[in-house]
């Protein structure tokens, strides 16, 4: 939503699904527009992709296969997991 001029946008392709993915957590910064969207894609494996307020997709790197937890720091694009 941008309330700039009222316009609603929808993300409606994060990735190609496959077999056994879910989405695990989405946690979101509102002071900054930014989502980040955790993907279990089995085998113990995690993708995490950031979206940003241009649904401009991305993967971001992570030090972990899965995450437990993640949440983003509100007023800086800083993902805490």
């Amino acid at each position: 939503y941008s309330p700039k001029d009222s316009s609603v946008s929808y993300v409606t392709n994060i990735c190609d699904y496959k077999d056994d993915m879910k989405v695990m957590k989405i946690t979101e910064s509102t002071f900054t527009s930014v989502y980040y969207v955790d993907i279990y894609k089995g085998g113990l494996k995690s993708v995490v992709y950031r979206i940003d307020i241009n649904n401009d997709k991305s993967t971001v790197s992570l030090q972990a296969s899965v995450l437990g937890n993640m949440q983003v720091i509100p007023h800086v694009d800083r993902l805490v997991y």
